[in-house]
C-alpha cells in the first residue's frame, strides 16, 4: 500500500494528509471519482482547474482536469 496526495489547482488545495491504497491506478480511479464530484458540484469554480495525484516522494501520478469531468 502506498500513500497518495490529491492537490486541488497545483498550491490551491493541498492534500496534507494524502489516503493509502493499493496501487497507483486505485488512487487515479478514486481521484476521477472526486473530480467528478467537483466538477458536478461546483460549476462555478475555475474550469481549467486540475486535480493531481502525487504519491509519497511527491512524483505525479496523474493530472485530471476538472473540465474533462463534466458532461457534454
Amino acid at each position: 500500500m502506498g500513500r497518495y496526495f490529491f492537490n486541488l489547482g497545483g498550491q490551491l488545495l493541498s492534500d496534507e494528509e494524502g489516503e493509502e491504497f493499493p496501487t497507483p491506478e486505485a488512487a487515479v480511479a478514486e481521484a476521477h471519482q472526486v473530480a467528478r464530484e467537483l466538477a458536478r458540484n461546483h460549476p462555478a469554480s475555475d474550469p481549467h482547474s486540475t486535480l493531481r495525484v502525487t504519491d509519497e516522494r511527491g512524483e505525479e501520478i496523474a493530472t485530471i482536469h476538472l473540465q474533462d469531468m463534466l458532461p457534454p
